[in-house]
């Protein structure tokens, strides 16, 4: 999901993103002692709540994260991973159109808990992992003042966060799970108007951004599909690379397959290439056959009887007579009548 696109929230995403945040230079690809943050058991639990939370199970997910809580009681990881569901969560229910202020009071309450959390952390166990945590905290905490309206609250957050975090990876830069957050950093104040740049001391580097997404991706541990997430929607919508957007969506659509917000990108992608194989065929069909396996997003999210028409009628004016008959036949059934009657009169016209 994305978070709302103005500038000051183009900040805080930067200094907190969804799981952590964090500067320094890409280090070398020499290998290290892999950095234990919590036991194996409590980050298993948090991995099943992140794979969850992407296939937007909400329940489950915090279910997770509960039990990761009662497995390392007092950790500040797993208050950090429940204000990013929560944040995610309220970001779809706004989409819906739902009353969001449960969320909100749920979300004000993770942040200082997490916070407070991470305060007492750092304190027993000072270090870079300590600061990568209370910078996380008080990054993510920022995002949920942004959706309260209190922008200078959520500013102050962001710059306590980004100071903690530049000094977490500089002393301990093989700290993978920290890129995404600088990443986003980087990337998104780099694309700041220039009197936004000028006015917040921002002066962000968009390839150097990209640079500690890929890097994250392939090294982090929980990290890494956020990192994915915002490669696959940086690449598809907003700096367009066809080749980049096919590799990054089919690797995370191949792991949640069933997330509306993905598959929305796999549409674009197929759009914005005329629908036309391999981006259609790659990303677009297996997003059809979730469909024709029961999968049932709601329609303000993604409309797939309309994209299927959309692709179908491509199809057909590609030339692609049988490859457009099996996606009208799918159609001829839908249960909105006038698609269904548009599908049944294409289907009568095909040679």
């Amino acid at each position: 999901m994305r978070p709302f696109r103005f500038s000051l929230s183009l900040l805080v995403m930067a200094l907190a993103s969804q799981l952590a945040a964090q500067a320094s230079p890409i280090p070398s690809s020499a290998t290290a002692a892999p950095i234990v943050e919590m036991q194996p058991e409590a980050m298993r639990l948090l991995a099943q709540g992140q794979d969850a939370l992407f296939e937007e199970d909400f329940k489950a997910c915090e279910d997770a994260i509960r039990r990761a809580q009662a497995t390392e009681p007092g950790h500040p990881l797993p208050a950090i991973f429940l204000q990013s569901m929560l944040i995610y969560q309220l970001q779809v229910e706004q989409k819906l159109g739902h009353d969001t202020r449960p969320i909100q009071a749920r979300l004000e309450m993770a942040g200082d808990a997490a916070v407070a959390s991470a305060e007492a952390y750092i304190q027993a166990r000072p270090g870079p992992v300590a600061e990568l945590y209370l910078g996380g905290a008080l990054g993510t905490r920022g995002m949920g003042h942004l959706y309260e309206g209190s922008y200078v609250v959520a500013y102050r957050d962001g710059k306590k966060a980004y100071r903690l975090l530049q000094q977490c990876v500089a002393e301990e830069p093989q700290l993978f799970n920290a890129y995404v957050g600088l990443g986003t950093f980087e990337y998104e104040s780099g694309r700041l108007a220039s009197v936004l740049q000028y006015i917040l001391n921002l002066h962000g580097d968009v390839d150097y951004g990209l640079d500690l997404l890929k890097t994250c991706e392939q090294r982090a541990s929980y990290a890494a599909p956020s990192a994915l997430m915002h490669l696959a929607r940086i690449y598809t919508n907003e700096v367009p690379d066809p080749a980049l957007s096919l590799l990054y969506l089919k690797k995370l659509c191949s792991r949640y397959p069933r997330n509306p917000s993905f598959a929305g990108w796999c549409a674009d992608a197929a759009r914005r290439a005329g629908w036309k194989s391999p981006t259609a065929t790659e990303l677009f069909e297996p997003v059809l056959d979730q469909w024709d396996q029961g999968w049932r997003p709601d329609r303000k999210r993604l409309d797939i009887p309309a994209l299927r028409m959309e692709y179908a009628q491509a199809l057909l004016r590609q030339g692609q007579h049988e490859l457009a008959r099996r996606q009208l036949a799918a159609l001829a059934g839908a249960d909105d009548p006038a698609l269904a009657g548009q599908a049944k009169s294409l289907l009568k016209d095909l040679p």
